[in-house]
């Protein structure tokens, strides 16, 4: 059973627990009520959400959050990281710890279109 976890910044810069859901399953039904319930209790929806890759999860917060209620969507950089060291490092073996580090300067080190047609 699937458990999501809604947290919150404060102006502070704090992070805070909001809310929590456990879910039967991972089918877009019952993440659109998970996301029109959490509409529904806090009276808005969130400004931002970041997940990890699930595609059924991501079709149902573009269709309840970002078409309904403008809410931007992206990825988080740390299950981004955690799934690129799973599926890659038995591929790329020993070139890993390189390919790692090229890829954290790409993340971190972001240069515009002029800077990089200059590369």
């Amino acid at each position: 059973m699937p458990f999501e976890v809604f947290t919150d910044i404060t102006n502070n810069g704090l992070f805070y627990f909001a809310a929590s859901a456990l879910l039967w399953d991972e089918m877009f039904l019952s993440f659109e009520l998970l996301f029109e319930g959490f509409v529904h209790i806090f009276g808005t929806a969130p400004y931002t959400i970041l997940t990890d890759n699930d595609l059924i999860m991501s079709d149902a917060i573009c269709f309840i959050l970002t078409s309904k209620h403008s809410t931007k969507y992206g990825l988080c950089i740390w299950h981004m990281l955690k799934n690129i060291r799973f599926n890659m490092t038995s591929k790329l073996r020993i070139k890993y710890n390189m390919f790692h580090a090229d890829l954290i300067k790409c993340l971190n080190h972001y240069i515009d279109k002029n800077k990089f047609e200059e590369l």
